[in-house]
């Protein structure tokens, strides 16, 4: 007897308008974490080449998908799934070892090539360096926010991020970030991170900003 395809699950609501992902929605929500970093600068840098950023860029997001939903959590604004948004403890902030495997990571040196590899690890001392530096004991990391265009502008990049840091309050717990964009610079700030330190990569040219969000009153 033939096996039938197992559907992917509905998302689960959280009580609070969001979606949590699991694994049979990753394919669905790569497809618009690919057109919503299409012009971002660390995939620009990394992939310099538009017809292939798309292809080359898909294993990447895919673990990291994966890695919210096995190690943190994974949120949709909607069940329509128009982007996502990753968190994660900071004891998996720096993937590795048999969680990195199970992910997916094997496969991505065969799907990005190694000399994009090699830009990969280079942006990766980075930003460690700089969370070695600056970053608290104990944040909850966002890991990836992400909208595909035709859903920007509509306030869903907040509506991921609102419910999560409630919960990052209650719980007093400061969140951490990295971007790369100075437009979402501003964004955060409107929710309560600070600029934690500003940094270059070198060899990306590429200019980035690390951002903490103490723990707020729940009452404020």
């Amino acid at each position: 007897m033939p096996l039938i395809p197992k559907r992917p699950a509905r998302p689960r609501d959280d009580g609070q308008g969001l979606f949590r992902l699991e694994p049979g929605h990753v394919p669905a929500v790569v497809g618009q974490l690919v057109r919503a970093f299409a012009d971002d600068p660390i995939w620009t840098a990394v992939f310099p080449e538009p017809g292939e950023r798309a292809r080359r860029s898909r294993p990447l997001f895919a673990f990291m998908l994966r890695l919210g939903i096995m190690k943190g959590e994974a949120w949709a604004p909607s069940e329509r799934l128009e982007g996502a948004a990753v968190w994660l403890p900071e004891r998996h902030a720096d993937p590795g070892g048999l969680a990195a495997l199970r992910c997916g990571a094997l496969a991505i040196p065969f799907h990005v090539g190694l000399a994009r590899l090699r830009r990969f690890g280079a942006l990766g001392k980075a930003i460690a360096r700089i969370r070695k530096e600056h970053a608290p004991a104990g944040y909850r990391y966002l890991a990836m926010l992400g909208i595909a265009p035709e859903h920007q502008r509509r306030g869903l990049g907040s509506t991921l991020l609102r419910p999560m840091l409630a919960r990052s309050d209650r719980k007093g717990t400061p969140v951490w970030l990295e971007t790369e964009t100075e437009a979402n610079v501003e964004l955060y700030r409107k929710h309560g991170f600070k600029v934690a330190a500003e940094f270059e990569v070198s060899e990306l040219a590429l200019k980035m900003w690390a951002m903490l969000r103490p723990p707020m009153d729940p009452g404020r």
